[in-house]
């Protein structure tokens, strides 16, 4: 609210707003066609290299076990090791903390032994714990051991994210940079949200909670296998 406020009474300068003046529509219509053709660069550029293809994958990966991440331990918590709804939320509350700490001493951890670990062995050795994890997560009924398997988790996840992006501006050419990373987020983000969609659909009418384990396991091993199919690293 007070966002909206601030941002009403603001009174920015029109050469701030536009900096190339108001657009005529002819002008739109070059701005469409110069971004169709950037991203057909990025297109091209990305697809041209397997180990860009590689990377690509991957991030569909991450696509996948966000979604992942965000739904599917709730309902665990909810519906298996939780009693009740006071015990679910101070479940869920544990849940998203221990997760937000693997992430904080993830990226601490790697600042100081990252350049001691080879990034194609430490995506690859990723790839093949992520659905290891999350099947053994599916099968959890005690409180302390799923709180250790999703530390874990946010260990493993942070290792291989952090690991892509520091890895991304050596071998990519800084003319092309902006044109890759418009492909591969969202690439990212469809992934989750065709995994969340999937998940909304399945869940509980024609899976049960651990067959959606298994399934979304399956599909991340599909994702490593393409992966490595196209991996250089």
């Amino acid at each position: 609210m007070l966002a909206t406020l601030f941002i009403s009474r603001a009174r920015i300068p029109l050469a701030a707003c536009l900096p190339n003046g108001r657009h005529q529509h002819h002008r739109l219509r070059q701005s469409l066609v110069t971004f169709w053709t950037e991203t057909k660069l990025g297109i091209r550029y990305v697809w041209s290299s397997w180990t860009f293809r590689s990377i690509l994958f991957i991030y569909m990966v991450f696509g996948i076990a966000n979604a992942f991440i965000a739904t599917l331990p709730l309902y665990l918590l909810r519906f298996v090791i939780a009693d009740d709804v006071e015990s679910y939320q101070q479940y869920a509350a544990t849940f998203s903390f221990m997760l937000g700490l693997a992430f904080v001493l993830g990226s601490l951890g790697y600042s100081l032994i990252g350049k001691a670990l080879h990034p194609g062995k430490t995506v690859k050795t990723t790839l093949i714990l992520l659905p290891m994890l999350f099947l053994t997560l599916g099968f959890i009924h005690h409180a302390m051991l799923f709180f250790a398997i999703v530390f874990i988790i946010g260990l493993t996840i942070v290792i291989l994210n952090v690991t892509i992006g520091a890895w991304m501006p050596k071998i990519v050419s800084p003319a092309y940079m902006g044109r890759t990373y418009a492909l591969l987020d969202p690439a990212s983000l469809s992934m989750k949200s065709l995994a969340l969609l999937l998940c909304g659909w399945l869940y509980p009418k024609l899976l049960s909670l651990p067959m959606m384990y298994v399934l979304f396991s399956l599909l991340l091993v599909i994702g490593a296998l393409i992966n490595w199919q196209f991996n250089t690293l």
